[in-house]
């Protein structure tokens, strides 16, 4: 799991990207502590590929990857890990923390 930098999108990709944030919204729980990390804007597709850091169903901390399919407006789960400790510490300080206050 690395921690790349998002390049700054354009105002297509941006709209694009608020639309998939709404998605990520509908799926997550009120109070819910996740993370978006690894966030990639592809022009094949286009697509948004992400990863989210949130905990699975036996309380462990889960990577969760994620394809939006911009054309199709589509969220696709790709698959998902867990992660250790020291993992979680670093997304702790460089993911980017979902509001997730107002669900």
């Amino acid at each position: 799991m690395s921690m790349t930098a998002t390049v700054l999108p354009t105002s297509d990709e941006s709209a694009s990207r608020s639309r998939r944030d709404a998605m990520v919204q509908v799926m997550l729980h009120a109070d819910e502590l996740a993370w978006m990390v690894d966030e990639k804007y592809l022009n094949e597709g286009p697509t948004w590929q992400f990863n989210l850091i949130r905990q699975g169903e036996q309380s462990r901390w889960m990577l969760q990857r994620y394809r939006y399919d911009i054309p199709s407006g589509t969220l696709n789960f790709t698959g998902e890990y867990s992660i250790d400790d020291e993992a979680f510490a670093l997304v702790r300080q460089h993911g980017v923390k979902i509001d997730t206050r107002h669900l």
